[in-house]
């Protein structure tokens, strides 16, 4: 008989973007089936999920193995490409457009609408101040834009380059899978350097509504699971979350049910489960019917 009981932490699984990301290839898959298609960067950050599209036969070009940009250009015209779900530079467009490839946008809606309103605010001469993770494919696509753009590390605040700022009005804008802390922190710094910064916060609703569902468990759970990838800034978040929220619980972060077996958990009583953006809802209640089980 079970011992262990488990809270089902909502939101989880895929979140819209993610879905929409997968529908996107696999329309394509039945669109082009014998055209090779590469996906520009990791579609969407989880290891589980991009191994069902290798297995289809899609090529990944992956940003940890080289410049996304010189990868795109090394495509065979003719070939099929779509862009990840976090964003591109304008620039990869073009150069879609002059090899002569079909190019699919993947990306998420919120990330769309964070680029245009950072398109929109530099046409009105406003210099950008953007919040987010260094390194990130959807940091990079913001800062594409150029020196007007200026970007606020969310790990090394003091590293920012104030004599490069000219506007005394500038525009925050935030990756949209950062923390409540790490916005409101960042922010802060901003404000108590420029206080005329005028600040927006950009994250989308599911990041916000996981964060809170993770923050907002109670005392009785003395074991929290993470389903997602190290690579996905937005499951680190949870990690992050669930540690300082809940210091006196155990914190397990697991790519799938495979990695969640490799740990002795007869010690723990109630467990609270979650997962990244990226976690499949398959992953999800498999780890899920293991607790149950337990």
């Amino acid at each position: 008989m079970s011992t262990m009981k488990v809270i089902k932490i909502e939101p989880h699984s895929y979140c819209q973007g993610v879905v929409r990301a997968f529908l996107i290839a696999k329309k394509a898959k039945e669109r082009f089936p014998s055209k090779p298609i590469y996906l520009l960067g990791s579609l969407v950050h989880n290891e589980a999920a991009i191994k069902t599209l290798l297995d289809e036969g899609f090529i990944i070009l992956d940003e940890r193995d080289g410049d996304l940009k010189d990868a795109l250009e090394k495509v065979p015209s003719g070939s099929v490409v779509i862009f990840s779900a976090h964003g591109h530079p304008e620039s990869y467009s073009r150069i879609a457009s002059e090899k002569g490839l079909l190019a699919l946008d993947a990306s998420c809606q919120k990330v769309k609408e964070n680029l245009e309103r950072i398109k929109s605010y530099l046409s009105l001469g406003r210099e950008i101040v953007y919040l987010g993770e260094k390194g990130h494919l959807e940091a990079k696509a913001a800062l594409s834009f150029g020196d007007k753009v200026h970007f606020l590390d969310a790990k090394d605040l003091e590293s920012f380059d104030f004599a490069s700022l000219k506007d005394l009005a500038p525009v925050l804008i935030t990756q949209t899978t950062l923390s409540d802390e790490e916005v409101n922190i960042g922010s802060a710094f901003l404000l108590s350097k420029v206080p005329s910064a005028f600040t927006i916060d950009t994250r989308c609703d599911s990041t916000k509504k996981r964060q809170l569902a993770i923050i907002s468990v109670g005392i009785e759970a003395d074991l929290f699971v993470i389903l997602g990838s190290l690579t996905s800034n937005n499951t680190m978040e949870l990690v992050h979350l669930a540690r300082s929220s809940h210091p006196e619980a155990r914190i397990i972060r697991a790519l799938d049910l495979a990695e969640l077996k490799k740990f002795d958990l007869h010690k723990n009583h109630v467990a609270a489960l979650s997962s990244g953006a990226s976690t499949s809802p398959e992953t999800y209640n498999e780890c899920l019917e293991y607790l149950e089980r337990y």
